[in-house]
């Protein structure tokens, strides 16, 4: 499934092409994963929750891409920064330490997100 989820967005793969070689469930998650023109991020992110294949696609894919982002623009780090935390943060553990890392590859870190990239001060314990 992990081959397939972008090919109806970058390949002219068909509908019954995917469903040929998959079968039913992986068209359909490919086509939750597929961002329709004019579509609603809530109802995208939503829809991949609830389709367990597609969500562990989704999560993957971000991962990935968080990792390889390191050698892309400021402008597009920032941008998939704030989406990363915006939007997928519950899709993995994996995610937050992956947007730290990217958040810290950075020359100027988004400064809203500060508490991703510098450590957080423990509260001492009260000792009454």
């Amino acid at each position: 499934m992990g081959l397939f989820h972008d090919l109806l967005e970058d390949t002219d793969a068909s509908d019954d092409e995917i469903r040929a070689i998959g079968g039913e469930n992986v068209l359909e998650a490919v086509k939750l994963l597929t961002k329709q023109q004019g579509y609603v991020m809530d109802d995208y992110i939503n829809a991949i929750k609830a389709h367990p294949m597609a969500r562990a696609v989704k999560m993957a894919d971000r991962l990935h891409n968080l990792h390889c982002a390191t050698v892309k623009s400021e402008a597009f780090k920032r941008k998939y920064i704030l989406e990363s935390v915006n939007w997928y943060l519950d899709f993995s553990p994996e995610i937050l330490p992956a947007v730290k890392t990217l958040a810290e590859s950075m020359e100027q870190p988004p400064a809203e997100l500060s508490a991703l990239y510098e450590p957080l001060k423990s509260p001492k314990p009260d000792s009454h």
